[in-house]
């Protein structure tokens, strides 16, 4: 079966196969080029929240345990107490939800 060759089959793909990319944001209609932008910039602000995120993540972590190049490090570096603490207070947590 061959594939179809009609413009109204392909839609704006048609710009994609003739090699005019920059002329399919203005072919969409407005909503869809809105649609499009918001989902750009809804990636973008999840990356970049992401990343603030996983800063604090690691700031909490150099406050909370003792300095060493690795996580398991600075855990097996922790002394007994804090370890067990540390499982309390997460078991606790979990529990009053």
């Amino acid at each position: 079966m061959a594939p179809p060759t009609d413009s109204r089959t392909l839609g704006g793909a048609r710009a994609l196969l003739e090699g005019s990319v920059s002329g399919v944001p203005c072919d969409l209609p407005r909503s869809a080029r809105r649609f499009w932008g918001l989902v750009l910039a809804t990636g973008v602000l999840v990356g970049l929240g992401s990343a603030l995120l996983l800063l604090l993540l690691r700031a909490v972590q150099s406050v909370a345990w003792p300095a060493a190049p690795t996580f398991l490090a600075q855990v097996e570096r922790a002394g007994t107490l804090r370890r067990c603490s540390c499982r309390r207070r997460a078991a606790c947590s979990s529990a009053r939800r």
